[in-house]
């Protein structure tokens, strides 16, 4: 039985990748903040990096509540295969694009993310506790498999989308974005 992507399931596809990368890019501004510099931090903006290592631990664990979603892309890729036009726009940006690679890719994500997702929520929230309660400032940074799991997931999210839905034809550049989201993930996870 072919797996069923509905309309809702490509929005909430959509919104998924976008935490994803979204995490990526908050965890730079908050690896920054609280490293060397951070003997300089005012209360105004212990009170911001609070909220920021809040809202980075709810999006991480929207990011695992997704996990199914993540699965159903997965299946239906690997029923589907990928689209011509999607293989064709991604050899610019990824090595060998194969659906059974990348859904390979998303396994070894998920697996992780299930492992050590909830430790990083748990670490997130105890250093924005400590930001607002203590006088500590912690250290920042997700780690580096965390981070190249992320974009891993975002961009197969954009490329599955992109070649398992009926509906829609992505365009060449969304496409690539995507296969570039991934690529860097990989990347990231070659040098972790």
């Amino acid at each position: 039985m072919a797996t069923e992507i509905t309309l809702d399931d490509e929005v909430a596809a959509a919104d998924l990748s976008t935490k994803c990368v979204h995490l990526v890019a908050l965890d730079e501004t908050w690896t920054s903040r609280l490293g060397d510099n951070s003997s300089q931090i005012t209360l105004w903006e212990r009170d911001s990096l609070a909220r920021l290592g809040k809202e980075m631990a709810a999006d991480l664990a929207a990011v695992h509540a997704g996990r199914d979603l993540v699965e159903r892309f997965s299946a239906a890729l690997l029923e589907r295969g990928l689209d011509s036009h999607v293989s064709q726009a991604l050899k610019s940006v990824v090595e060998n694009p194969s659906a059974d690679s990348m859904v390979e890719h998303v396994k070894s994500a998920l697996a992780y993310l299930e492992q050590n997702g909830g430790k990083e929520v748990a670490d997130l929230q105890q250093k924005a506790r400590l930001l607002v309660v203590d006088s500590e400032i912690p250290g920042g940074d997700l780690a580096a498999h965390m981070l190249g799991y992320l974009l891993v997931i975002g961009g197969f999210l954009i490329i599955a989308v992109g070649s398992v839905a009926s509906s829609v034809r992505f365009s060449t550049a969304a496409i690539t974005v995507g296969g570039g989201i991934f690529q860097t993930g990989l990347a990231i996870l070659v040098t972790a």
